[in-house]
């Protein structure tokens, strides 16, 4: 009887540290689900085009006197700030800006849904704008131009 008992209980130890089937149907942490790279091709095909539009329109107008231009910040870092900043004809701002906030909010909606990181470091604005070969040229603090 005594040996009964005890392979009945060697049995049940045995038997109960044998791994679970998980059912494959169950739902999953959505966070944990690949992103289709078609997906990702199509947000960042959506952030280039609004770029180069913003870019083409920049680059049709001039610089001849940088009193006639603005600086605006473009972007934004997923730890906070903008990515960095553009010189724009006031002539064009109200065609521009609209474009460079639905840039900024499209890259801001994307790296907070994709969980992105940068190197936060933080971007210091331009002190003026130069005109240089009929562009504008942003100036930084120091003087030196800016690379834009």
């Amino acid at each position: 009887m005594k040996r009964i008992v005890l392979l009945s209980s060697v049995l049940a130890v045995f038997l109960s540290c044998r791994t679970k089937k998980v059912a494959d149907n169950l739902p999953k942490d959505i966070a944990l689900k690949p992103v289709p790279e078609r997906e990702v091709k199509t947000e960042i095909a959506h952030l280039q085009k609004l770029r180069t539009e913003i870019d083409s329109i920049i680059q049709k107008v001039p610089c001849s006197d940088a009193a006639e231009w603005r600086t605006t910040p473009i972007g934004d870092k997923p730890c906070g700030g903008p990515m960095a900043y553009l010189a724009y004809p006031i002539q064009k701002e109200k065609e521009i800006l609209p474009k460079i906030q639905e840039y900024t909010k499209q890259q801001s909606a994307i790296s907070k849904k994709r969980n992105l990181v940068s190197d936060c470091s933080y971007i210091m604005p331009p002190s003026g704008i130069k005109c240089v070969n009929k562009k504008a040229v942003l100036i930084q603090g120091n003087g030196n131009v800016a690379i834009q």
